[in-house]
């Protein structure tokens, strides 16, 4: 008797569960098809082949700001981020690197390489993120500030996971 209480337990488990990932996932795809109708559409999105942004770029960590910092993305997955006047850029060519005014350019490895190679994905994470191989989650809506957003949780194929707030 007990021995088929625990197989009901289990199965009730397995199936809430379940029930509670494809809940969480559908939430995730309308929030993700809202996105795509308040940026203009995903057509238009694929569209975009360059993207350029200016700004003061800063790595706490290596106490670097350069302040006439431009970020340079093109399809599918190539970036360029500093400014190699000001001594420093990285970027990712199908691999990390980084150029220093006084050693030139090197090639990234470890942790470096892996923060590259994630910033280098030109589309947002959860973007085609079934094709990426990412899994996204929806969870919950949070108040930042004045304002609440959705939660959307981006567990991505390396391992890492982001979160994006998305305005109500």
């Amino acid at each position: 008797m007990l021995q088929k209480l625990v197989c009901v337990l289990a199965a009730v488990l397995v199936l809430f569960g379940s029930s509670t990932v494809h809940a969480q996932s559908s939430d995730a795809d309308r929030i993700i098809q809202k996105y795509y109708k308040a940026i203009g559409g995903y057509e238009n999105l694929k569209k975009i082949a360059v993207l350029v942004r200016k700004g003061t770029y800063i790595e706490p960590g290596y106490n670097l700001i350069l302040p006439t910092a431009r970020t340079i993305s093109k399809r599918p997955y190539l970036r360029l981020v500093g400014d190699p006047k000001e001594g420093f850029a990285e970027g990712f060519d199908g691999a990390s690197w980084e150029y220093f005014k006084a050693k030139g350019v090197i090639r990234s490895s470890g942790e470096a390489e892996a923060a590259t190679r994630r910033g280098a994905e030109f589309d947002e994470s959860f973007v085609d993120y079934r094709e990426k191989g990412h899994k996204v989650s929806f969870q919950g809506i949070r108040k930042l500030g004045i304002n609440r957003a959705y939660d959307l949780r981006v567990d991505l194929k390396d391992g890492s996971v982001k979160h994006y707030y998305i305005d109500l």
